[in-house]
């Protein structure tokens, strides 16, 4: 097991350990609210593999930052999965091009159903449609009206 596999785990699980269940979006969710930083120093591992660990379980979509805390308000994060061998993603092998993290397209997920609101697309479209077929009957009623006027 590497050393950031190892850190990595061991935030994830003291994290874990103070989460609570709750329901996100109809599902039941792990979610830690706290101090990341607090949860890492309780774990005595450097402080500077922090930045590294705190990335790593970011990018293999371990953990999802739903909210960033601050002195004196705590993080809000998702609890997905925990890291392991093969989905842990080394801060070292992300490039400075790589695709948004969860938690950017989570918020720009949440955002967009913020912007739609309890809108249902396909109801719409359906609604439109009717409206257009609607407009297009009275335009040839009134066409109709025209031309036998004319005549």
């Amino acid at each position: 097991m590497s050393k950031l596999l190892e850190n990595a785990t061991a935030l994830y699980r003291a994290m874990d350990e103070a989460a609570t269940t709750e329901t996100l979006d109809g599902l039941d969710t792990r979610v830690f609210d706290g101090s990341i930083v607090r949860a890492y120093r309780s774990l005595d591992i450097s402080q500077a593999y922090y930045s590294e660990v705190r990335r790593a379980l970011i990018e293999s979509n371990c953990i999802t930052i739903l909210r960033r805390g601050s002195r004196h308000n705590g993080s809000r994060v998702v609890l997905h999965k925990e890291p392991d061998e093969s989905s842990l993603v080394s801060y070292e092998t992300l490039g400075l091009t790589d695709g948004p993290s969860a938690a950017i397209v989570y918020r720009e997920l949440k955002d967009l159903r913020r912007l739609i609101g309890s809108i249902s697309i396909p109801d719409a479209l359906v609604n439109i449609e009717r409206r257009l077929v609607e407009m297009d009957k009275r335009i040839t009623v009134e066409e109709q009206h025209l031309n036998h006027k004319r005549s």
